[in-house]
């Protein structure tokens, strides 16, 4: 995510922040500078004098002067006015960023953002946790009024915020002559990320502000001490590996590391829906119009972690398992790829063990694989 792509959006934000905190147009004054500045005028080209002809030489009267053309003013065009008047507007901003590196980069942007926009517009940013913890406050800010501006998220909460008109189309904003994005601006974004932001009759409700896939995190270095050369391509070798670990952790002098090793559970959507596009599926209905989860691309998901779970190769962790990964208490963890700075941060604690790690596609049941692209939004 580059500065001028959230510069952009924040800059969006103003008109946004107008519509959410008003139910009708509020009058605004225009600046006091512009209202000390006379309406511009549209030049018009003088209108062409004929010039004057010459009598006839046979005749001698004295020359009449040429009409002079009366000059008419050209009737100055009213100065088109913003929608909104964005000075000195301050704009709430909730997000998930945590603390460290990505929130400290994120509060430069902000912190140069507020000191160098024309405006006077003020950001405050505000972290709410995981995107769990988020979604729970906007929903109490639903039931209070006090929605924030701006809100980051995944789409699936958005569609959700837009059904109960928490959030607003941003196409007008984004497609605004004074404060939008110019075709070429919008162009530059990846068309998927921008239909992502939709909804099925087009509205844009979120603007996409970065990327990320999700993944497998895998201790290849690990792996090849317990016999595996490569990531699992099945269940059959997922179950085989992640068993693997297991019985190494319940196995060595190390009481504390009993029951862990193979793969730290989540059933979070997007793990599910990994596990199922490996297998062929998509978790909707033949009409496309609702879910269904008796498909058997997604019972076979269920039906190898309560496998890989009563076998004891799969335990949950009460947080992210960045820290468990880091230190042999698994062999996979699924994550997004927005999660490897945190990741990377873990490997370099105290009791951190060095291995070789990477990432690796989810595999199918017999011999799929997928990663699920999807990205982090703004409404």
């Amino acid at each position: 995510m580059s500065s001028k792509t959230l510069k952009i959006i924040l800059a969006l934000a103003v008109v946004t922040a107008m519509l959410l905190s008003a139910c009708g147009p509020a009058e605004t004054p225009a600046p006091a500078q512009q209202a000390a500045t006379e309406a511009p005028t549209v030049e018009q080209a003088e209108a062409p004098t004929a010039a004057p002809t010459e009598p006839p030489a046979a005749e001698e009267p004295t020359e009449a002067p040429a009409e002079e053309p009366t000059a008419t003013e050209a009737p100055a065009e009213e100065a088109a006015m913003p929608s909104v008047d964005p000075m000195g507007q301050n704009i709430t901003f909730w997000h998930v960023w945590g603390t460290g590196g990505p929130s400290e980069a994120l509060q430069a942007i902000v912190d140069e953002f507020n000191a160098s926009n024309e405006y006077g517009i003020t950001v405050e940013s505000v972290e709410q946790g995981q995107y769990n913890d988020l979604e729970d406050a906007f929903n109490a800010a639903i039931q209070s009024g006090d929605v924030p501006d701006l809100v980051t998220g995944y789409t699936n909460a958005m569609a959700n915020w837009y059904a109960v008109d928490s959030i607003v189309d941003l196409t007008p904003y984004v497609n605004d002559a004074d404060y939008g994005m110019a075709a070429d601006e919008q162009g530059a974004f990846f068309q998927g990320s921008l239909d992502g932001g939709k909804a099925p009759d087009g509205t844009l409700f979120a603007f996409p502000i970065s990327q990320s896939e999700n993944v497998l995190f895998y201790n290849s270095g690990w792996a090849k001490e317990l016999g595996f050369d490569n990531p699992p391509a099945n269940y059959e070798e997922f179950k085989a590996q992640a068993c693997a670990a297991a019985e190494a952790n319940n196995s060595d002098d190390d009481p504390d590391n009993d029951g862990t090793g193979g793969l730290v559970l989540y059933a979070g959507a997007s793990n599910v829906a990994s596990f199922t596009f490996a297998n062929g599926g998509n978790m909707l209905n033949a009409t496309g119009d609702g879910y269904d989860f008796t498909d058997s691309t997604v019972s076979d998901v269920a039906d190898l972690w309560k496998d890989l779970w009563d076998s004891g190769c799969a335990y949950a962790t009460e947080s992210y398992p960045n820290p468990e990964f880091a230190t042999r208490k698994a062999l996979f963890t699924m994550s997004s790829t927005a999660g490897l700075p945190y990741q990377i941060a873990a490997f370099e604690a105290e009791d951190a063990i060095q291995d070789e790690w990477t990432i690796a596609p989810f595999p199918g049941k017999d011999g799929g694989s997928s990663v699920d692209l999807f990205g982090q939004y703004v409404a």
